[in-house]
């Protein structure tokens, strides 16, 4: 937008103008800080005197404009794999403190890791709760595994109808005397 006189163009713009005008600014003239079709912002030049941008200044004001641009587009997408990066680490240590709560579950309950993660599920959605807080939970001993085991109820069939065992005979079976000694 290139405007040489913006006492011409108050109508267009009253609030600007006024402002500007305020300011000593007789003329504006604004270049786009865009890239594929998506506008970042812009460059604003301001004049103390009415009159245009002689051609060697407007190229001066679009390599600043471009330089500006770059610095912006560049800062961005810093920003975005920042962004990425956190959502990324955050969902590791999520699904590593799931793994350690379904360890806990299997080990003090005789499940086997499906049936402990089917049991991590079903609390965490009947309590409203994220799967990464009851697994924090229980990794830090704030719920005890037969609280979550006990609400989960039997473990649901197999494929092929018949109910599933437990992973070893010599395992026993999650029992209060356990949830006892897993307590701080």
């Amino acid at each position: 937008m290139l405007v040489p006189d913006l006492a011409a163009a108050a109508t267009r713009w009253p609030a600007f103008a006024a402002a500007a005008s305020r300011r000593g600014a007789r003329a504006v003239h604004a270049l786009p800080l865009a890239l594929q079709g998506r506008t970042y912002g812009t460059l604003g030049l301001l004049r103390a005197g009415p009159g245009p941008v002689d051609d060697d200044d407007l190229h001066l004001a679009e390599s600043l404009a471009h330089t500006a641009l770059v610095a912006l587009v560049a800062r961005r997408a810093a920003e975005d794999q920042d962004t990425l990066t956190d959502q990324l680490q955050r969902a590791l240590l999520s699904r590593i403190v799931i793994e350690q709560a379904k360890g806990i579950l299997s080990a003090s309950a005789g499940l086997d890791m499906d049936q402990a993660f089917s049991a991590l599920r079903r609390y965490a959605r009947d309590h409203n709760a994220a799967l990464a807080d009851v697994s924090r939970d229980l990794t830090t001993r704030r719920r005890l595994p037969e609280h979550v085991v006990g609400h989960a109820g039997p473990p649901p069939p197999t494929s092929s109808g018949a109910p599933r065992t437990q992973r070893a005979e010599t395992q026993p079976a999650f029992s209060t005397a356990s949830a006892q000694a897993l307590r701080p």
